[in-house]
C-alpha cells in the first residue's frame, strides 16, 4: 500500500530527504515547481516554501528564473546533512 502524499511544507520536505536517502531525488538534479505540484497535488506557495527551508538547510540550491536543484555535496556535507535531518525521516 502506498502512502498518503504529503500536505504543507513540512511533508514535502520531510519526503525530499527521505528520496534522497533512498535514492529517489539525486544530488544534483533539478526539482521544478510545476513537477512537485503535480506529483504530489501541492499548490504553489507550498512548494516555493519547501524548496525555501531546503535552500535555508543547504540541501537545495535556488537559481532565480532557473528553479532549484539539490546540491552537490562533498562526502562530509552529506554526512552533516544526514546527521542533522536523520530525525525528520
Amino acid at each position: 500500500m502506498n502512502a498518503a502524499p504529503p500536505s504543507g511544507p513540512e511533508g514535502l520536505v520531510r519526503d525530499i530527504l527521505q528520496g534522497l536517502a533512498e535514492g529517489r531525488f539525486v544530488p544534483g538534479q533539478r526539482l521544478a515547481e510545476p513537477d512537485l505540484m503535480a506529483r504530489y497535488g501541492l499548490g504553489r506557495s507550498t512548494v516555493r516554501e519547501a524548496l525555501g527551508r531546503l535552500a535555508a538547510s543547504g540541501i537545495v540550491v535556488q537559481m532565480p528564473h532557473r528553479g532549484a536543484q539539490i546540491r552537490l555535496l562533498t562526502r562530509r556535507a552529506a554526512r552533516d546533512v544526514l546527521r542533522v535531518t536523520e530525525p525528520l525521516l
